[in-house]
């Protein structure tokens, strides 16, 4: 193996490892209420934004705007466990990735809960040597809501399945 082929194995794993660090940056930012952060992990300009059964947005600070306001209070809880990443590098300044996604949510006031399962499929790209997302869309696998009564008893108020996709199909359809 020459001296090339290992330089470019090196940077493809670095590579993989700086947006395995973006994803978790994004995850810490949106569970520690930080909309400047999460803003931060998408590109400027342009993005696609699609959270299953929320607005689509096309620019990072129109979302970070409306996660400011609906999941910056004190509240709410939001726990993000990404996981199981499948990372392909498409090009020296672009890659896609798969992650599976498990969401736990906590309202306080409103004493529920929601755990959510699913997948994201994001595009990366990698502008003035860091990486950042072009595009994210989730889709969920299953829900399952509850609520939590004065006393403590918790009563199921919805539960569900999604629709699954595989990884690498065209998730914008």
């Amino acid at each position: 193996m020459d001296l090339e082929h290992i330089l470019q194995r090196l940077e493809a794993l670095e590579a993989r490892e700086e947006i395995r660090e973006l994803k978790s940056r994004y995850f810490r930012a949106c569970d520690h209420q930080k909309p400047d952060d999460v803003a931060a992990c998408f590109a400027p300009g342009s993005v696609v934004i699609d959270y299953q059964e929320f607005p689509k947005f096309d620019t990072r600070e129109s979302f970070a705007a409306i996660f400011g306001q609906m999941g910056c209070v004190p509240q709410v809880v939001d726990i993000h466990h990404g996981q199981n990443p499948i990372i392909i590098l498409t090009g020296v300044d672009s890659a896609e990735g798969v992650w599976d996604i498990f969401y736990y949510n906590i309202n306080l006031a409103d004493r529920t809960t929601l755990q959510l399962a699913g997948f994201y499929n994001d595009l990366y790209v990698r502008i003035d040597g860091k990486w950042v997302m072009s595009s994210t869309v989730f889709r969920r696998t299953s829900i399952l809501t509850t609520s939590i009564s004065e006393d403590g008893s918790i009563k199921c108020s919805g539960i569900g399945r999604g629709q699954a996709r595989a990884p690498g199909e065209n998730w914008a359809a």
